[in-house]
């Protein structure tokens, strides 16, 4: 059974195949939505170089949203070795108390 995105995918299931094109496809879409995104990647990696959060030494809203998005290369286990403040800012993200009690671990 393949294993996308932490589910357990049986063809066995109804619409099994059918759930599992489609996330292959998904996968498939968000690879070319990362390359088409990487200048987005290297401006991110400028900011946080500079300062801890987007906007600067705060956490905010922006914050939130550019977080969820980095999310897709991270499950995508795609390389961000060119970008090391931005993992570095996922790290400090995913550190935080707020963050830990929403994915529940906190």
């Amino acid at each position: 059974m393949p294993k996308c995105y932490n589910h357990q995918i049986s063809l066995k299931e109804p619409n099994g195949a059918e759930t599992l094109r489609r996330i292959s496809q998904q996968s498939v879409n968000c690879q070319v939505v990362f390359r088409r995104n990487r200048r987005s990647l290297r401006i991110c990696n400028e900011i946080f170089e500079k300062q801890p959060f987007l906007m600067g030494a705060e956490f905010g809203v922006a914050d939130a949203a550019v977080e969820s998005m980095l999310n897709i290369p991270m499950m995508l286990k795609l390389d961000l070795s060119a970008d090391p403040a931005v993992l570095e800012y996922r790290s400090r993200i995913s550190e935080r108390a707020a963050f830990q009690k929403a994915i529940g671990q906190g």
